[in-house]
């Protein structure tokens, strides 16, 4: 599947260099980079350097107006000081560009009224790449639909813009963690179909790294563990749900989701009292009894709290 993914990453790269020279390689997720030939540049002039080609290079191919830019990088400041500022970052761009060895003119389009990066065929832009993996996902058939989420995922290797802490950014770093769980989500679906919960596991995990409070996707994770007999790490993802949920939002796990839990302990004690020694033997089937009882009433006491609730 990683060959697949791979190939999809290798074949655009062909498609924007058919026609030979040099490409334009920018990294958005993660601290902004750009490359071109055997050149690269990570480090900036200055903060507004970076955040003004970050924002233009997000909206590469359409005009931006001089006023809103200025608004997005100085918001509150004088128009005319702002003015000023603004035609000093761009000729610092300018002169970044150049350092890469590409004219200026061919990326750039500076009018009197708007700026525009422009969308010129060989350049290829890490957060472009994702939407449109994202986007050939949502029709492709079952495998291909894999392939293409995993290519996907593979590119967002740290937060957008890291270091750049604007409103405008802020907005846009969660609208594509938003985007990403949501892909995250479909590839776990993916994953469990064709049985590989090894690979879900992991997936589930890089899930809760960003929403820890995904209460479908624990119990998930949960399914998988049982699936590869892993019951005791089904039982604890359950026991970290459970603490996550009880204290940040002050409510119990979903139904489904003790259900899973008792399954995975009854499975797990079973296996356990088959193989141990006779004194041990006893304690477990005693205190599996005792469990076995304060789960019916815990379960109880919910059903009676939420019937209660909706009277």
């Amino acid at each position: 599947m990683h060959e697949v993914q791979s190939e999809h990453l290798r074949e655009v790269g062909s498609l924007l260099n058919a026609d030979g020279g040099p490409m334009l390689e920018v990294k958005i997720f993660g601290r902004l980079q750009i490359r071109c030939a055997d050149r690269s540049i990570s480090t900036f002039p200055t903060r507004k350097v970076e955040e003004l080609l970050a924002y233009l290079l997000l909206n590469q191919g359409v005009p931006q107006s001089r006023d809103k830019l200025i608004e997005v990088l100085w918001p509150g400041g004088p128009a005319d000081s702002g003015r000023s500022r603004l035609s000093t970052t761009l000729w610092r761009i300018r002169v970044l560009l150049k350092n890469l060895d590409i004219p200026p003119e061919r990326y750039l389009q500076a009018g009197s009224e708007s700026v525009t990066f422009l969308a010129v065929g060989k350049t290829l832009i890490d957060v472009n790449l994702f939407h449109h993996f994202v986007g050939a996902a949502v029709d492709a058939p079952q495998d291909e639909k894999e392939s293409l989420l995993f290519a996907a995922q593979a590119l967002c290797a740290g937060d957008l813009l890291e270091g750049i802490y604007s409103d405008w950014c802020q907005i846009e770093r969660e609208r594509l963690a938003r985007l990403l769980l949501r892909t995250l989500g479909q590839l776990v679906n993916c994953l469990v179909e064709r049985g590989a919960y090894e690979e879900a596991i992991d997936t589930c995990h890089k899930i809760l790294e960003i929403d820890p409070l995904r209460e479908e996707v624990h119990r998930t994770l949960m399914v998988c563990c049982g699936y590869l007999g892993r019951r005791c790490d089904g039982i604890r993802q359950f026991q970290r749900c459970a603490n996550l949920l009880l204290t940040e939002l002050g409510v119990f796990p979903l139904p489904e989701t003790i259900e899973v839990y008792r399954s995975l302990t009854i499975a797990a004690a079973d296996e356990c009292i088959e193989k141990a020694e006779p004194p041990n033997q006893e304690r477990l089937k005693k205190t599996f009894a005792e469990f076995m009882i304060l789960g019916d009433e815990l379960i109880e006491l919910i059903d009676e709290t939420q019937r209660a609730k909706r009277l």
